[in-house]
């Protein structure tokens, strides 16, 4: 059991798909000229609503014709770094989906929500190493 010492209190949170949100301020600050909601993918994490279905997770069901709770496990897993294939085999599986069009899906949504593999790591790296900069403190 966990327990705070007298006066203290254990607060917990939740953030709702706080992995999505990180993943558009990313692509936002890359392709997006630095404006929050510049990108398809943040515009749909910020204005998007479950309730008219233009969150994410719904339209990327609409756009592949699964179920939404499909298009949430794919979603995340592409968040996640599963690849092509996977997305592939996860189409013809839950949405028994032919293999050509299953393919022909997966490519579109990635190029359309993944970005340019090469933008990313670059950008990345520089991130990493404006952070050892700082730890170590060295200017320029």
């Amino acid at each position: 059991m966990v327990e705070c010492t007298d006066g203290w209190k254990i607060v917990g949170a939740d953030v709702d798909s706080q992995e999505q949100w990180l993943a558009a301020l990313l692509g936002d600050f890359v392709s997006g000229e630095g404006k929050a909601g510049a990108t398809p993918f943040a515009n749909m994490l910020l204005a998007g609503s479950k309730s008219d279905n233009s969150d994410l997770h719904s339209v990327v069901a609409r756009q592949v014709g699964i179920r939404r709770d499909d298009a949430k496990v794919l979603n995340y897993a592409r968040l996640y770094g599963a690849g092509k294939d996977h997305a592939i085999e996860f189409l013809k599986k839950q949405a028994l989906i032919e293999e050509n069009s299953a393919r022909n899906y997966s490519e579109k949504l990635f190029s359309t929500t993944k970005g340019v593999e090469k933008t990313l790591v670059c950008f990345l790296f520089s991130i990493l190493i404006n952070i050892l900069f700082a730890i170590l403190d060295i200017e320029n």
